[in-house]
């Protein structure tokens, strides 16, 4: 089993790294909404959870992870009231211990021989 500690410099590089693979601009201010349409017609959406851009991609994406069990969709929807908009500190912290706290529960479910139980704390770890 491979463990990763990511630091706040490998965290937010990996941030980038995502939007980009995404196609999303390399320019990480918040955009105006009439600079991009997001429906046809000009139409706007207003964000789910965050005005940043890239929170906003980050956690819908962790909560498409979620929907095919690669994540606790309770636990998305909690780290979003933990993370201050814009702020990366408040993102890493936040997503450090969710990670830490599916990582300990896989680790301790593997202890007791629960196999499945672990596999799917491990792969709710990766998410965070």
């Amino acid at each position: 089993m491979i463990v990763m500690n990511a630091n706040r410099r490998q965290f937010y590089l990996g941030l980038t790294t995502v939007l980009l693979g995404l196609g999303a601009s390399p320019n990480l201010r918040a955009q105006k909404s009439e600079d991009h349409p997001t429906t046809p017609h000009g139409a706007t959406r207003p964000p789910y959870f965050f005005k940043h851009p890239t929170f906003e991609i980050i956690f819908l994406t962790s909560l498409g992870r979620a929907y095919h069990s690669a994540g606790n969709v309770g636990k998305v929807l909690y780290l979003t009231r933990q993370v201050e908009d814009g702020n990366f500190e408040s993102a890493y912290m936040a997503f450090k211990q969710a990670g830490d706290e599916a990582l300990a529960q896989a680790e301790e479910s593997a202890s007791h021989g629960h196999k499945e139980s672990a596999r799917q704390a491990y792969l709710w770890a990766q998410n965070f």
